[in-house]
């Protein structure tokens, strides 16, 4: 026969006070792990426009790994950022790109493209035509939608 077990003590009871403080701690280092992760690793994106139609369609989602070319600490509902770190990789033709926009009217929107020249390239527009070093730019992922280009009479001199 087994002699019955003592009961065992409570817990001390945690105020309501204490409650909130373990609550509020718990937050607080939740919303700086997200910060942390949002400035310097990834960051979920909408794509604004139909600039980019045959790849990306307007109101699609995109994940941004920031570490690849350097994020920057941004402080959420401030605006302000800090605290850039170094980039280990450069950013190569034919990537999609996303940079705020330097418009003095959307300071605050994010614009997302495909890169197609790099530092030493010389670009250039004629028509619907992307010329990149002298020899027109392939893009099968673009919807030129004009079955003849307009004269260039108006180009000329």
């Amino acid at each position: 026969m087994s002699s019955p077990r003592p009961p065992q003590p409570q817990p001390p009871r945690r105020s309501a006070r204490d409650e909130a403080i373990a609550w509020l701690k718990a937050i607080g280092f939740a919303l700086l792990i997200w910060t942390v992760l949002r400035s310097f690793l990834i960051e979920a994106f909408r794509i604004p426009s139909s600039s980019m139609e045959n790849t990306l369609l307007v109101g699609d989602f995109l994940f941004v790994n920031k570490a690849v070319f350097g994020g920057e600490l941004e402080i959420p509902l401030t605006g302000i950022h800090c605290c850039r770190l170094p980039s280990f990789g450069t950013p190569t033709r034919d990537e999609v790109v996303v940079f705020r926009s330097v418009e003095d009217s959307t300071p605050d929107l994010n614009i997302v493209k495909r890169l197609i020249g790099t530092p030493g390239d010389t670009l250039q527009m004629v028509h619907d035509t992307v010329i990149r070093n002298g020899q027109r730019l392939e893009e099968p992922y673009a919807l030129h939608t004009a079955l003849t280009p307009p004269p260039d009479d108006q180009y000329r001199g």
